[in-house]
């Protein structure tokens, strides 16, 4: 059997380092501080400042020595913990490990060097560079690109001079990973990160993940044969590692959601937002599922044709009755919301209910409990004081 080719590709800050190493220096009291650079940071998300004008801000306010830099908050930086073991297996592998990022050189190889000691001689890093002069931090692009350093061209250039099935795994975290996550056979974005809330709000297909524990083992499945890859007319990786025929698997990632492949097909479909037992039943049903099988026990055909029909509930002749979203505000269609689009969809009715100052806008912007979020309480969550009695 043709062995499977890897190229893993990753960010530094705040994906293979714990800790931000900019940020770090930023946050600090004689840079800019957080105030100012969460501003820049919403800023960029909505478009009106580009990342590389707002990065060259927050590095011109730095005013650190650079002793001072690593004696106070470098020397403590961190990398995760299951990135030494997943290097280990690439470089047994000769799968190539390439660090992409937009912070600077010297600050980046250096804590490369301190974990991985000669190890990280093998690790190429492509990032922006920069020089320290006394007190003055300056940083040096490596592109012209609004990003300064643009991720996606580095795996286009890869890719053009790789062979057509290798696999290219990218992993990140922020807003600068966003250029390269179209050039990525499968993304895999930190939980709870800028990253992950873009490709829900653009309804990406990405894997989330807490170390890179977790990246290793899907990358084991894919070059093991277990799993693979179906991708979309777009060129993006489906949300669904598909495990191959005969192979019991025991997760299954069907839009974006870990399904235990466990438990029969309708009660696995409930774990996937926006679909309830009714609707996983009657899409079983409609993609011609026997309800007794198990949903690690399915084929690929099979478990497509489920996210064909959770997708397209009108094409299948389900009625719009048994849909969760009827007669959108925006566009009047209704629909089945599912997965990433649910969040999304529920975001979008807070802000607007927030806009038009209705009253459960306004009491979510204060912050306080909603109608049924038990409001009959006082709120109170003190212990409780006893009142004595007069004798």
């Amino acid at each position: 059997m043709t062995k499977t080719n890897v190229q893993v590709f990753t960010d530094f800050d705040g994906t293979l380092s714990l800790d931000d190493t900019g940020l770090l220096l930023i946050d600090d009291h004689r840079s800019m501080g957080p105030e100012r650079r969460r501003v820049l940071e919403h800023e960029i998300l909505d478009g009106t400042k580009t990342y590389r004008d707002a990065l060259q801000e927050m590095w011109d306010s730095v005013h650190i020595s650079w002793d001072e830099a690593w004696a106070e908050y470098l020397d403590k930086c961190t990398i995760d913990p299951g990135f030494p073991s997943f290097n280990d297996y690439c470089r047994e592998n000769n799968f190539p490990v390439t660090i992409i990022s937009s912070g600077l050189l010297p600050l980046l190889s250096k804590i490369m060097t301190n974990f991985l000691g000669d190890k990280a001689k093998d690790i190429e890093i492509v990032s922006n560079n920069g020089k320290v002069e006394g007190r003055n931090w300056k940083i040096i692009w490596r592109d012209d690109s609004i990003y300064g350093n643009d991720k996606s061209k580095t795996l286009a250039k890869a890719r053009e001079q790789a062979n057509k099935d290798t696999i290219f795994v990218f992993c990140g975290d922020g807003v600068s990973d966003i250029s390269a996550a179209k050039h990525a056979d499968v993304l895999f974005a930190r939980k709870d990160r800028d990253l992950e809330f873009y490709c829900k709000r653009e309804d990406i297909p990405y894997i989330p993940f807490d170390t890179f524990a977790e990246v290793e083992s899907v990358v084991r499945k894919l070059v093991d044969g277990k799993a693979r890859i179906e991708k979309s007319s777009s060129g993006f990786c489906k949300s669904l590692v598909v495990p191959e025929r005969n192979h019991f698997q025991h997760i299954i990632r069907l839009l974006n959601t870990n399904v235990d492949g466990r438990v029969k097909i309708q009660i696995a479909l409930t774990s996937v937002k926006g679909v309830g037992r009714r609707f996983a039943n009657i899409a079983c049903k409609k993609a011609d599922i026997d309800l007794t099988k198990r949903a690690g026990e399915l084929s690929s055909e099979e478990l497509e044709r489920i996210v064909t029909i959770l997708q397209n509930p009108a094409q299948y002749k389900i009625p719009t009755w048994f849909l969760n979203r009827q007669k959108d505000i925006v566009d009047g269609k209704s629909s089945q919301v599912i997965s990433n689009v649910l969040d999304t969809k529920y975001r979008d009715d807070l802000e607007r209910l927030k806009k038009i100052r209705n009253h459960r806008g306004l009491r979510h912007y204060w912050g306080v409990r909603v109608r049924g979020q038990h409001t009959k309480t006082t709120g109170r969550r003190g212990r409780t004081v006893g009142v004595s009695k007069k004798k």
